[in-house]
Parts: C-alpha cells; sequence; structure tokens
C-alpha cells in the first residue's frame, strides 16, 4: 500500500505543467509520439476544466508522482462508462498501490458521473502490456479484444 502521505485529488489549472510532465514521461516511456506540436499541453489545458473529463493526480508530500486521465464515453455494453486513457506512476513509486488507488479514484469519479462501468485502454504493444493484461484482471476487468487504429487529418480550412 502507498505510503500515509500519499493523497489522490482531481487536477486543476495550476496543475497543467506537472500533469504535462508526466504525461510526457508516460509517452516518452512507451515510445510515443506526439502527432500534433502542442497537441498534448492544449488538450490537456482544456480537458481539465471539461465537465465531462478528470484528470486525477497521485502526489506525496507536494510532488506530483501518478497520473490518471478519465473521461465520460458511450459504450454499447455499459451505455455512460468512464474511460481511463491514460494511468501512469513515476517508476519509484511502483509496486506500492499508487496505480490501484487512481484507479479506484476514476471509479469514484466515473460513478459519480452516472457511469454504468469503467473501461481501460493501454498499448498492446508497450514495454509492460502483458503484465498490465493480468494487473487489470485481477482487478475485476474482463479484455474486451478491441483494437485502437488513429491517423492524422487535416482540418478544413474553409
Amino acid at each position: 500500500m502507498t505510503g500515509s502521505d500519499v493523497g489522490i485529488r482531481q487536477a486543476e489549472a495550476g496543475d497543467l505543467e506537472a500533469a504535462l510532465g508526466l504525461l510526457r514521461r508516460f509517452f516518452s516511456e512507451e515510445g510515443f509520439v506526439e502527432t500534433v506540436a502542442g497537441c498534448m499541453q492544449d488538450t490537456l489545458a482544456t480537458i481539465l476544466d471539461h465537465p465531462d473529463s478528470a484528470v486525477l493526480l497521485a502526489t506525496d508530500t507536494g510532488h506530483t508522482i501518478g497520473i490518471a486521465t478519465t473521461r465520460i464515453d458511450r459504450n454499447l455494453k455499459f451505455g455512460r462508462c468512464g474511460l481511463v486513457e491514460h494511468l501512469y506512476v513515476l517508476p519509484e513509486w511502483r509496486r506500492r498501490g499508487v496505480a490501484a488507488e487512481l484507479l479506484q479514484a476514476a471509479s469514484d469519479w466515473s460513478s459519480a458521473q452516472s457511469c454504468r462501468g469503467l473501461l481501460v485502454t493501454f498499448p498492446q504493444q508497450g514495454k509492460e502490456a502483458e503484465s498490465l493484461i493480468g494487473y487489470y484482471t485481477r482487478r475485476g476487468f474482463e479484455q474486451v479484444g478491441a483494437h485502437l487504429f488513429a491517423r492524422t487529418i487535416e482540418l478544413d480550412q474553409g
């Protein structure tokens, strides 16, 4: 379990830089590239203030040590559901229950938003994909076999 000084809270606008730093580390560790320059910062700034999104931070004595980005989605299986898109904990804080606390906070937030389920997405080809499958299965999630594909599109300037 985590130490007594670890807390989970919803991020605010003043947390933008700390949250962005964690997400950039997450992207770097997983080998992701920011496709559109400035997109991560602009999007994070927007979702910090959006009622259908929650950026949850794990902190210890004033230091941000973990993050979970969660949003409301609609799914044919659950209807309105929470979707955890990014869950990251600094390496030195792993295996101490921080991720589990962030996941519980995402579940609690989703429930408060009248969501009937919680979905989690993570990279299938990531360094720890196999262990993540076991991690989420042990916490009551079932693998639904979805794949996520993306491509950049040009904005209509007309």
